[in-house]
């Protein structure tokens, strides 16, 4: 587990939750801390649902962090809203509520508290799964998310499912608006709490990796062989299969990296870190640059020569080297071996041997024919 310290601005709007803070992270992110474990919601269905990022633990018990867009939720919001913005937030929570629907997954718990807003108006559901609920339900309570945000948003009918709901909504978007400048004039409440919070991590979702095993091969197993996933004691039937994060975070580079940024932040923040001897200043001023390459190379000594008497490379002058020239200059590489014959050479002694041995052979006939006539 790696450790990462929160600071809680701000508990949750909603009176049933147990435990449901808003904090920043030590890059000033806004997040949302829920207690409890989190629920099995698949990653990546929609923009406008919030991830799960990791699984705490720390003095406030077992928790989990998840992404939020921003600090105000849609109950921190005057109403009514704007209708060109209702509309759009309604299609937009309706969209995300049809791709959730259609993993067979519900949120459980909609409402004005259960919606971030950006400063630009972009919605987040957040908390998605943490309560039991029905895709009927979800769509019923959207409906009436929609009459509180604005009275005179448009009632549709006959709606057979969330993506029907955005369908009907999204013909009423005629004239594209953006809630902005509204959302500027209600900027989030300040708040005089900035309580730390130190929590101990691991990170959520699935990494597809193998699991190295490095040793001796011929007497272990090898780094492609299977291997066990710490749930039990058997191997998996592939070397490459999906794994929770969370079981090899000892051992990934995410968790080297975070290692890493939690010791350089930790020295930053150190007092008088920031702070450099001026002999040492005064020492970088001074220090000469190191030279960069040009066109030609930089400066090095002349190339290897074995000095055998098959020479295998060339040997040239050392100012030749980086300054090359178009004058004309004597032949410095060596041969590797006797001189070559020509091909051509080569052919005109083939030929003669061929003429000779037929000649010969001619010659052998006559004097054979020659004999067989006198005896």
């Amino acid at each position: 587990m790696r450790p990462q310290t929160f600071t809680v601005i701000q508990t949750s709007n909603d009176p049933n939750d147990e435990l449901g803070l808003v904090a920043l992270t030590q890059s000033g992110e806004f997040v949302t801390i829920w207690s409890g474990d989190p629920p099995a919601i698949p990653p990546g269905i929609h923009p406008c649902l919030a991830q799960a990022l990791e699984r705490g633990s720390g003095e406030i018990g077992p928790c989990w962090i998840e992404e939020r867009c921003g600090q105000q939720v849609l109950a921190d919001l005057p109403t009514p809203i704007p209708i060109h913005g209702a509309i759009s937030i309604c299609v937009q929570l309706a969209d995300a509520l049809a791709a959730l629907h259609a993993h067979e997954r519900t949120h459980g718990s909609v409402g004005p508290s259960s919606v971030a807003i950006s400063v630009g108006g972009h919605p987040m559901w957040i908390g998605t799964g943490r309560k039991q609920g029905s895709t009927q339900s979800d769509i019923d309570d959207l409906l009436a998310l929609g009459t509180h945000l604005n009275p005179q948003i448009p009632k549709p009918s006959n709606i057979r499912s969330a993506a029907s709901l955005a369908a009907q909504w999204r013909e009423h978007l005629t004239t594209p608006s953006s809630l902005s400048p509204w959302l500027a004039k209600n900027p989030p409440k300040t708040t005089d709490t900035h309580t730390p919070l130190s929590l101990k991590l691991i990170p959520l979702g699935l990494l597809d990796e193998v699991q190295p095993d490095l040793g001796d091969d011929p007497q272990g197993r090898g780094i492609l062989d299977r291997w066990k996933t710490g749930e039990d004691d058997e191997f998996t039937d592939d070397p490459t299969v999906s794994v929770a994060v969370g079981t090899l975070h000892t051992q990934t580079r995410q968790h080297i990296l975070n290692s890493l940024y939690q010791a350089l932040d930790s020295a930053v923040d150190s007092s008088g870190s920031n702070l450099l001897p001026a002999s040492f200043r005064a020492e970088l001023s001074e220090e000469p640059l190191d030279p960069l390459p040009t066109l030609n190379g930089l400066e090095h000594g002349p190339i290897h020569n074995p000095g055998d008497k098959d020479e295998r490379t060339a040997d040239v002058s050392h100012p030749e080297i980086t300054r090359p020239t178009t004058a004309n200059m004597e032949d410095t590489t060596g041969f590797t071996g006797g001189i070559p014959t020509p091909q051509s050479v080569m052919t005109g002694l083939l030929m003669a041997a061929v003429l000779g041995m037929l000649g010969a052979a001619i010659m052998l006939a006559l004097v054979w024919l020659i004999i067989g006539d006198v005896f």
